[in-house]
């Protein structure tokens, strides 16, 4: 075991010791301090709570808003392209993420969306996507008319005022817009069609 394993497993000791609903404050403090040994080490870390707690995810709003908001934009702030991976490669993150926290379309987590659907990377977006739909704290119709917006002005600015959606994305949007079960949706239909 060289030194940054075992500072690492010291660190795991006395991390453990928490409780992360009640101390959000110890909580940043230690996945600072992992971050800073060794960011993938972190990243497990996060994927571990995620796992051994999404049982209570579903039923906890706090602890979901805690491992998927605030832990999240904590990772992104750090390195966002290594936490756009982890979010792509690690379902049980992904779906702390996108699938239980009422904050699933805000922020950073609507810009992973955005730029894995304008960078055309389907199978991570469809992953988010089966998550969001599957979310009962979002307003699901809402949600997927801000993506749709923003990756529209994405669009836009990278190819010089013309925002068309390429056949696939399309396809893929078009699926998951008609699970809406509100106003939004032939609304949402008519504009994918009209910018494939």
């Amino acid at each position: 075991m060289n030194a940054k394993e075992l500072k690492f497993l010291e660190l795991f000791e006395q991390f453990v010791r928490i409780d992360i609903a009640a101390d959000k404050l110890a909580l940043g403090k230690f996945m600072t301090k992992f971050m800073n040994l060794d960011y993938q080490m972190a990243i497990n870390v996060w994927e571990y709570l995620a796992t051994v707690r999404e049982s209570k995810l579903a039923s906890d709003e706090k602890l979901a808003d805690i491992l998927g908001f605030e832990l999240f934009n904590q990772f992104y702030t750090v390195a966002a392209v290594k936490c756009a991976k982890a979010i792509a490669e690690v379902g049980a993150i992904r779906r702390a993420v996108y699938q239980y926290t009422k904050r699933a379309g805000e922020e950073n987590a609507l810009t992973i969306l955005v730029e894995s659907s304008v960078t055309n990377k389907l199978d991570a977006t469809e992953e988010m996507l089966k998550c969001l739909v599957k979310n009962p704290r979002i307003h699901y119709g809402q949600t997927l008319k801000r993506v749709l917006e923003r990756i529209n002005v994405e669009l836009l600015k990278k190819n010089a005022g013309k925002a068309t959606l390429p056949k696939k994305l399309a396809d893929l949007f078009l699926v998951y817009v008609g699970k809406i079960k509100t106003d939004e949706k032939a609304m949402l239909v008519q504009r994918i069609k009209e910018r494939r």
